[in-house]
């Protein structure tokens, strides 16, 4: 069993920490900061933060000293190599939107415990599917927050 728990944030998590919209953003990084847990990334998954980040007309600036924070505290993994052997088409629950695909295949080939999204349509949906099948929690961010590890 894997010491860290694992977590991935879909994009608005990102857009929303960083300011872009408030909820319970910042808690979801404290979290990870404070607990044993590593946020998972990918360069497909920074491309996709950039894009969602740009699309709101923040700075990238703040982007990266937000990233920056839990790189300094070895809270980030990239999980490239990992994504390479996973398949789109291996992929056991039915993903509507494409643009959750690397959020899912970063999930997926990290092994991770948390997916932090507010997606009700396309992934919040599906909770007991990526419980049964890859034993992933989709989670909202207040969901996680609450969540004791």
């Amino acid at each position: 069993m894997q010491s860290k728990e694992r977590v991935v944030v879909d994009a608005y998590i990102i857009k929303g920490a960083l300011g872009v919209k408030r909820h319970h953003y910042d808690e979801v990084f404290l979290k990870i900061q404070k607990r044993d847990h590593l946020l998972i990334i990918s360069t497909e998954l920074v491309k996709k933060y950039s894009k969602a980040i740009r699309c709101n007309k923040y700075a990238p600036r703040g982007a990266i000293l937000k990233l920056n924070e839990l790189y300094v505290s070895d809270k980030v993994v990239s999980v490239d190599k990992e994504i390479e052997n996973t398949e789109e088409s291996s992929i056991k629950i039915k993903i509507e939107d494409k643009d959750d695909i690397p959020f899912v295949k970063a999930a997926i080939a990290a092994r991770a415990k948390y997916f932090i999204t507010e997606d009700e349509k396309h992934l919040l949906s599906k909770k007991e599917e990526f419980k049964r099948e890859y034993q992933i929690e989709v989670l909202t961010p207040e969901e996680y927050i609450r969540e004791q590890t």
